[in-house]
C-alpha cells in the first residue's frame, strides 16, 4: 500500500481530494458565498500583485495566513479564483492522512493498541466526510487551512520526545511553525499555546528527572542542553506572530478592538441573545450547548458516535497525548462558548481531536468476542453513511446562497448604467468583484460623508436589504445611515429582487 512520508496511507488523501473534486463539480461550486470569500480572494490577488513599498490588503480584518496559502495556489491558475479554492480543498484532504499520523503518535495502550491501524483509518474517514469541513474545504476560506496547520503541528509535538539529537531540536521548531502558521490563518488557534506549551513543560521535566536518575559518571548531555531546542522553536514561533501582529497594527481596526476578544466574556455562555459588531441576534440555544456541536452535530459526528468520544477520552487518559488532545479540546472550547456569536464552523477548530477520541472510542467499546471487528466497522460505516444526507444538504444551501447572491447582483447590472454609484451594504465586496459600479458600503459611512454625495451632480443609487437592517442593524451605522436617505434626502422605490430592494436617492439641496 502506498504510503505518505509519515506513514499514513496515500489512499485517505485521494479519497478525501477525490471527494471534494466531485462535490465541486457536482454542485458546481467557485467557493464564493458570502463576503469573506470575496475579501479573502481579494486579498490573495493583492499579495500576487503588490509592487514595491506597497502593503496589500491594508483594510484586511484577518490575518494574512491563508491569503498566502492562496496566492501560492493562484499562481498556478493565473490568480483564477479556483486556485484560492484549490488550497482549501488540498488543506481539507491531507487532513485526513494527518490525523491518522497522530493516532499512531498517541502511545496507544492495551486493546487500543492492538487496533491502532483500524482507529487510525476510522479517524481519517471520520474527518475526510466531516460535513462541516467539507463544506470549509470547497470555500474560499481560511477554516480549513488554519485547521491543517494546527492538526500538523500536534503531529510533529507528539513526535518529538521520541527524536534524539538534531532531529530533536528540528521537530518542536517544526511543530512551532506549524503552530504559528494556524495562528496567523485563524488566531483563534492561539489558544492552543496553553495545552501546547504545558505539553512541551511536561516533556522536559520528565527528561530532565530521567537525566538526574542516571549514574554519576555515565555520559550523558548536561542537563541544560536539553532546554536548548526551545531557543529556535520560540525563536520561530515569535518571528512569525510577531510579523503578522506588525502587520495587522497597520490596518483600519486593531485587533484588540475586535468583538471576539474584547466583547468576551463567560457570562456569554449562558446567553441567547448578542448584541455585537455585526447587529443584534437571537439564538435558540446558550454557546454553552451550540459549541459542543462537534459532539453531536450530523455535520461534524453523528449522535450514533457521542458516546465514543468519551470512551475514547477515557482510554486516552494515561495517554502522553492527553494534554495535546484533551487541552486542545478545553481551551478552544472555553474560549468559543464566551464569544457573543454562534457560527456552526467555528467549532471546526476542535473537529480533529474529537474525531481521534470517537475512533478510539468505537474500537473500545467492550463487545462480546464474537464478530467484535465487523460490529466495530459497522457501527463506523453506519454513522458515515446516516451523516452524508445532512452533508449533501449542507451543501446544496451553500450553492444555493452562491447563486441567490449571484442573481441579486446580476438584476442591479442590469438595471443601471455600468459605472453608476451603488450605496449597499452586505454585498459591496462582490459587486466590486463582479462589476464596475462604484460602491460606497453603508456600513463605513454617515450622514455627513453621504452628503456631498447624494447632493452631486449624478445620480445615486442603494440597494439593500431593508427588513435585515430593521431586525440585525438596529440602532447601528447601516440602519442609521439608510434611515437617513430615506427620511432626510428621499428615496424613489425603482425595483425588487428577492429581500434587496433597489432605490434611487432624491435630488438634494447642495451644504
Amino acid at each position: 500500500m502506498a504510503q505518505l512520508a509519515f506513514g499514513a496511507p496515500l489512499w485517505l488523501f485521494v479519497f478525501a481530494l477525490g471527494v471534494r473534486l466531485a462535490v465541486v463539480g457536482a454542485f458546481r461550486l467557485d467557493g464564493l458565498a458570502g463576503q469573506d470569500a470575496f475579501a479573502y480572494l481579494q486579498c490573495s490577488r493583492e499579495i500576487l500583485h503588490m509592487h514595491s513599498g506597497e502593503l496589500p490588503c491594508s483594510d484586511f480584518y484577518w490575518p494574512w495566513g491563508y491569503p498566502l496559502l492562496a496566492a501560492l495556489f493562484m499562481l498556478a491558475t493565473q490568480s483564477m479564483p479556483f486556485g484560492a479554492q484549490l488550497a482549501s480543498m488540498v488543506a481539507g484532504a491531507a487532513l485526513a492522512p494527518l490525523s491518522y499520523w497522530l493516532v499512531t503518535e498517541c502511545d496507544l495502550t492495551g486493546t487500543a493498541r492492538v487496533q491502532q491501524r483500524p482507529i487510525a483509518c476510522a479517524a481519517g474517514l471520520i474527518v475526510a466526510l466531516g460535513g462541516v469541513l467539507m463544506l470549509s474545504s470547497v470555500a474560499v476560506m481560511s477554516d480549513a487551512a488554519g485547521l491543517f496547520w494546527a492538526t500538523l503541528s500536534a503531529c510533529l509535538l507528539l513526535r518529538w520526545p521520541r527524536r534524539s539529537g538534531a532531529r530533536n531540536a528540528w521537530s518542536l521548531a517544526l511543530a512551532a511553525t506549524a503552530l504559528a502558521l494556524a495562528i496567523v490563518t485563524r488566531w483563534i488557534y492561539a489558544a492552543l499555546l496553553l495545552p501546547f506549551g504545558v505539553f512541551v513543560i511536561l516533556t522536559m521535566q520528565r527528561e530532565l528527572r530521567r537525566l538526574r536518575r542516571q549514574p554519576q559518571g555515565s555520559e550523558s548531555p548536561a542537563p541544560y542542553l536539553r532546554l536548548l531546542p526551545l531557543v529556535p522553536a520560540a525563536s520561530l514561533l515569535f518571528l512569525i506572530i510577531s510579523a503578522q501582529v506588525h502587520v495587522t497594527r497597520l490596518a483600519s481596526t486593531p485587533l484588540w478592538d475586535r468583538g471576539w476578544l474584547a466583547d468576551w466574556s463567560v457570562l456569554n455562555a449562558v446567553r441567547t441573545s448578542f448584541d455585537n459588531a455585526e447587529g443584534h441576534f437571537s439564538f435558540r440555544v446558550p454557546p454553552l450547548i451550540f459549541y459542543a456541536a462537534p459532539l453531536f452535530h450530523p455535520l461534524y459526528l453523528f449522535p450514533l458516535l457521542t458516546a465514543c468520544v468519551f470512551n475514547g477520552a477515557w482510554q486516552l487518559r494515561r495517554s502522553r497525548a492527553l494534554p495535546v488532545l484533551g487541552g486542545w479540546c478545553a481551551s478552544l472550547y472555553l474560549y468559543l462558548i464566551g464569544i457573543p456569536q454562534e457560527n456552526l464552523r467555528f467549532p471546526l477548530a476542535l473537529f480533529t481531536p474529537v474525531a481521534i477520541f470517537a475512533s478510539v472510542g468505537i474500537y473500545c467499546i467492550p463487545l462480546p468476542s464474537r464478530w467484535p471487528g465487523q460490529a466495530r466497522r459497522l457501527l463506523l460505516a453506519a454513522a458515515l453513511l446516516a451523516a452524508l444526507p445532512f452533508t449533501g444538504r449542507a451543501l446544496t444551501r451553500f450553492h444555493a446562497a452562491a447563486s441567490s447572491q449571484l442573481s441579486d447582483i446580476r438584476y442591479l447590472q442590469s438595471q443601471l448604467p455600468a459605472t453608476a454609484t451603488v450605496v449597499t451594504f452586505e454585498l459591496s465586496i462582490s459587486l466590486a468583484f463582479y462589476s464596475r459600479l462604484n460602491i460606497v458600503d453603508l456600513y463605513a459611512q454617515s450622514p455627513q460623508s453621504l452628503r456631498p454625495l447624494v447632493c452631486g451632480d449624478d445620480a445615486v443609487y442603494v440597494y439593500v436589504r431593508e427588513q435585515n437592517l430593521e431586525s440585525q442593524w438596529a440602532a447601528k451605522s447601516p440602519a442609521r445611515n439608510f434611515h437617513w436617505l430615506r427620511d432626510q434626502v428621499g428615496l424613489q422605490r425603482i425595483g425588487q429582487q428577492g429581500d434587496w430592494t433597489l432605490y434611487r436617492a432624491l435630488r438634494c439641496a447642495r451644504p
